[in-house]
């Protein structure tokens, strides 16, 4: 077995303890992706590492990666981190693209035995990809079990924060949210008993923080004593992380994604995504 990898991923790829393909990416003078198998790759058996979170470069290498690959007949299965164009997953406007189609289309072409993605932002994407989809949550629970209930902010999200407050026996309570439009978030109801409570909010990504924010909102209205939040991915703006420290409200992420933000707390997957390659090598 041999792990490739692109950029976007290396720095898991660093720490998983499996042997590295001999390959080439690289950019050309004028902005151009290169990339190069340089191993007798064929009939081998080879796991790909790669998120395709922008610049659109990440998605690039990936497809390129996997082109190469095919080509040289080995027998590929893919481990995304993060599914990047997951959320342009339905039309909300005439006129729209359905990205997330398009990038299922793309990598689909290649022939891959297996397709696994961490935390895929919804069941809508396995219309447009057979993909298993891994929920790190042996990575969650010491964690989760310093707190008193884990609240999904959306309906959406009420399934995987139930689970994981099952593993811990703790508590689930889940918001009800709409979007009137995009990056604009309104939360009101709550569904469950906070009052009094520690509580850790579980989603699978934030960027602007808007719904966290209005979850936040909603909770210390009903009484919540303290809140936190936990995302599987940190694509979170400098921005976004001031107003949620701003409100006391202490940030943990994996390291799906690379981040230079030192006001996150990161759990390192890494380990993790080295026993899911192994498990399902065949």
């Amino acid at each position: 077995m041999l792990l490739y990898y692109t950029q976007a991923s290396k720095h898991l790829a660093d720490q998983i303890k499996i042997r590295k393909g001999n390959f080439i990416i690289k950019k050309f003078s004028d902005g151009e992706v290169y990339v190069r198998i340089l191993d007798h790759a064929k009939n081998k058996k080879v796991w790909v590492l790669a998120s395709t979170q922008a610049p659109a470069e990440h998605l690039l290498e990936l497809l390129f990666l996997l082109d190469a690959l095919h080509r040289e007949k080995a027998e590929i299965s893919l481990l995304i981190p993060y599914f990047g164009y997951a959320r342009q997953d339905r039309i909300v406007e005439p006129g729209e693209c359905l990205s997330a189609e398009v990038v299922s289309s793309f990598i689909k072409k290649n022939k891959i035995k297996k397709i696994v993605v961490v935390h895929a932002h919804s069941a809508l994407l396995k219309k447009f990809l057979n993909f298993e989809d891994c929920i790190p949550y042996p990575c969650y629970f010491s964690l989760a079990k310093k707190y008193d209930v884990i609240v999904a902010p959306d309906y959406g999200a009420f399934k995987v924060a139930q689970k994981l407050a099952k593993f811990v026996g703790k508590k689930v309570a889940w918001l009800e949210k709409h979007r009137p439009k995009q990056e604009r978030v309104v939360t009101s109801k709550i569904h469950g008993k906070v009052r009094g409570k520690k509580v850790l909010i579980f989603d699978d990504l934030s960027v602007t923080g808007g719904t966290l924010l209005a979850a936040n909102h909603v909770l210390k209205k009903h009484g919540a004593v303290h809140v936190d939040v936990l995302v599987t991915h940190g694509l979170f703006t400098p921005e976004a992380l001031q107003k949620l420290k701003k409100e006391k409200i202490e940030v943990y992420t994996t390291n799906t994604l690379y981040s230079s933000l030192d006001s996150m707390h990161v759990i390192n997957i890494a380990e993790h995504l080295e026993k899911i390659m192994k498990e399902k090598h065949v």
